[in-house]
């Protein structure tokens, strides 16, 4: 069985926790509010905690993925500022392995922001292999981390292994495979397919998926998969506005996903100025339009990722 955790899931940059997003939140959780006793700390906190289960936060961190399962090494994906709370709590995890594997779709600053501030890095027990399709993957990594980070030379304690990775040959990690297929034709930006034998997972960002749905022949990636955790920066307003971007719109998603087979379609990748009004808004309308695909849509599940979520595959 595999299951997916979010630990960041905005992009390209994080949502810092401003007096206008608190505002937000709290507006939200007074109108849960139906006259319970609030008297203790103890009814306080039931209150916030049942509050969060009925609308959960989204969050504000960056990309960052963590793939449950065998737990023969821990498997990433991103490296956006969600990895350093991932990283805590990889610390925590006494009894983890210590063997990590951090998958990069490619080495955009925000895909790799979060490197410094990754615990495990500091540790030696523990060893860290930073993959990705990009030929240039060590050389922009440690310009990040030893050029534009406030590390001091020598503090990186872990065994650090870089691998550059080819497109559609599959990475073995013990019961889960993992394989990049290229999603443009100069192959700068990769999806990866995780399976065992029996689940699957794709986790894809930073495409225009317009482009595929058009153009490409070879869906091989996506046919019939458990979960796709996908990139659905924009509202279809917007996105019409941002149509040379390399980002998509949750409609394209639907479109893709029924056209696969695909399971369960995880929207993932907000844009970071949207607040929780405009994210239910994007499931609401990405729901909508996918049940009005004449029933093609039932067996489809579409859910909107948000930091803390674990899903099964």
């Amino acid at each position: 069985m595999l299951e997916v955790e979010f630990y960041g899931v905005r992009g390209p940059q994080p949502l810092a926790l401003s007096r206008k997003v608190m505002k937000e939140r709290l507006l939200k959780t007074l109108e849960n509010y139906q006259g319970e006793d609030l008297n203790t700390e103890e009814n306080r906190l039931s209150f916030i905690e049942a509050s969060l289960e009925e609308a959960p936060f989204t969050g504000g961190h960056s990309n960052c993925v963590r793939l449950h399962g065998h737990e023969e090494a821990i498997i990433l994906f991103g490296a956006g500022s969600g990895l350093k709370a991932c990283g805590q709590k990889l610390l925590e995890e006494r009894n983890s392995p210590k063997e990590i594997y951090l998958f990069l779709s490619h080495t955009h600053w925000d895909y790799i922001s979060g490197l410094p501030y990754f615990e495990p890095l500091f540790h030696e027990e523990y060893s860290v292999n930073i993959m990705s399709c990009s030929e240039r993957l060590k050389e922009q990594c440690e310009l990040f981390l030893n050029g534009f980070s406030h590390l001091q030379k020598g503090s990186i304690k872990a065994t650090l292994y870089y691998q550059v990775l080819q497109t559609a040959k599959m990475k073995n990690l013990g019961q889960v495979k993992v394989t990049p297929y290229s999603m443009n034709e100069e192959g700068s930006n990769v999806a990866f397919l995780a399976s065992d034998t029996q689940k699957s997972v794709v986790y894809s960002t930073d495409t225009n998926y317009q482009y595929i749905y058009n153009n490409s022949e070879d869906n091989s990636w996506l046919n019939g998969v458990d979960m796709w955790v996908y990139d659905a920066m924009y509202n279809f307003d917007d996105y019409l506005e941002c149509l040379d971007e390399a980002h998509s719109t949750s409609l394209v998603g639907v479109d893709m996903a029924l056209q696969n087979q695909v399971k369960h379609l995880v929207l993932y990748h907000f844009e970071h100025d949207y607040n929780e009004k405009e994210l239910e808004c994007l499931r609401s309308h990405t729901q909508a339009y996918a049940e009005s695909h004449n029933g093609h849509s039932k067996d489809m599940k579409i859910s909107l990722a948000y930091e803390g979520m674990r899903l099964n595959a």
